[in-house]
């Protein structure tokens, strides 16, 4: 029985083989696309927030906030409101509310305040119901003419205290405004020798019947 000599056809095999191994590439780079594709994020109009650095982009998916948002959330505001007394005003969410304090036998019927969380001669933010208008106003070496909800008022502003002793600031600032037969005596204590560290507070307060 003869050999039979089976033909040897090196170039198709050279052939076969690199089109699989371009089919191969392709398909892995396919892979590699659409995985690539899949792991982007969509854009505003998709379900996967942006993580754009754009301005207008949303910062809602991210825990760093930007010095601007900082600022924003600062000026974040809290209403205190007296239903007894019929007033309210917004102070700063980082500030800290007192206890309101009713003093007996006394024509002061309330005290209420706000003030900053530091310890040592924090802005603070009061307001005095007194049956009795107080006498001390009239030594104030300054005023200032303000309105309160539309009311016109005196702002008795004592930049160095009243016969203050201590070191550090004393100052303060008395805006008394009559009401029911009232006074309604609001007080500004500390960083005080202007209006302006409390112009806020101030433009927000407001009667409530």
């Amino acid at each position: 029985m003869g050999i039979v000599h089976r033909p040897c056809y090196p170039s198709l095999m050279n052939k076969i083989v690199v089109v699989s191994l371009a089919a191969i590439l392709l398909l892995g780079t396919g892979t590699a696309l659409f995985i690539m594709q899949a792991s982007q994020p969509e854009d505003d109009t998709g379900t996967v927030a942006s993580t754009s650095t754009d301005s207008n982009a949303t910062a809602a998916t991210t825990t760093d906030i930007s010095p601007a948002v900082k600022d924003d959330a600062k000026k974040t505001t809290k209403i205190y409101t007296n239903t007894l007394f019929g007033y309210s005003f917004s102070y700063p969410s980082s500030w800290i509310s007192d206890l309101e304090q009713h003093i007996k036998n006394s024509p002061i019927l309330s005290i209420a305040s706000v003030h900053e969380p530091k310890e040592e001669q924090p802005r603070r933010f009061s307001v005095t119901i007194n049956l009795v208008k107080r006498a001390i106003k009239d030594h104030a070496p300054k005023t200032e003419p303000i309105t309160i909800d539309g009311i016109e008022a005196t702002a008795y502003i004592f930049p160095d205290g009243y016969e203050c002793t201590e070191s550090g600031d004393c100052s303060f600032i008395l805006i008394p405004i009559v009401r029911n037969n009232m006074w309604y005596e609001i007080t500004l204590a500390n960083d005080a020798k202007t209006l302006d560290a409390y112009r806020d507070i101030l433009a927000s307060f407001e009667f409530t019947n």
